[in-house]
């Protein structure tokens, strides 16, 4: 695992999306879990920095993607860790609800993705709400930011103007990893004008450290960064 800023790592050599883990002195939290078969990789990074899987008290999702939660049921098996996800995200994670993409080649694409990154149902222990202080994160804060998907969530704190935009915000273009910071691709959001509204949102947060969920970190000068997507 690599250190981003102080307690906060993410596992490299994942596949698709990234995946971090926070050390709050009370046990670890980790936000999303990669795709299905990633969740082995992780368990050896874990240990590898001198971690044990019972020390991972939480695991809280953006979304509910594939790549982002195809490990999530095998994690919490082997962990027994409590799931948290937006209260809007929980009837997709649980698969009680499936995800409704509007136009038949966004259907069509929304269908693929759910193909190619299966994953088992997953109950939700804590339901997140908007603007809510997430304790086991440390004092991370809840943003919803709907569009992507309606229940998709960034984690922001405050004090330490770090934030977790999981899916809301790509750092670059999603196929070549270059570019600017932009909203998701509009063929998998479910409403890609919300998806572009909460990317605007997000980026007028006051942040110095970004975590995307594609794209390398930035560990500094966040804002200045994400200025011309505050002003598109």
């Amino acid at each position: 695992m690599r250190e981003v800023v102080p307690d906060i790592y993410m596992v490299e050599g994942l596949r698709q999306s990234h995946v971090y883990v926070l050390d709050t002195g009370e046990g670890l939290a980790m936000v999303d879990t990669g795709v299905g078969g990633d969740a082995t990789k992780i368990v050896a990074d874990l240990e590898a920095a001198g971690y044990s899987l019972s020390d991972l008290r939480a695991i809280v999702v953006t979304h509910a993607h594939g790549d982002h939660i195809g490990g999530l049921a095998e994690l919490v098996h082997r962990s027994g860790a409590q799931v948290l996800a937006h209260e809007d995200e929980v009837p997709y994670l649980e698969q009680t609800a499936s995800l409704s993409y509007g136009s038949p080649l966004r259907r069509f694409l929304g269908w693929v993705m759910a193909r190619m990154d299966r994953s088992p149902p997953c109950p939700v222990d804590r339901a997140l709400h908007d603007g809510e202080e997430v304790d086991v994160l440390g004092g991370f804060q809840v943003v919803h930011a709907p569009g992507h998907t309606p229940g998709c969530i960034v984690l922001y704190h405050p004090e330490r103007r770090v934030l977790f935009s999981g899916d809301v915000l790509f750092h670059g273009n999603p196929l070549s990893g270059k570019g600017p910071v932009q909203s998701p691709p509009s063929f998998f959001s479910v409403d890609p004008g919300g998806a572009e509204a909460s990317a605007r949102q997000v980026a007028a947060l006051p942040v110095e450290v970004v975590c995307f969920g594609h794209g390398e970190p930035l560990t500094e000068g966040a804002a200045e960064v994400l200025a011309p997507l505050r002003a598109s």
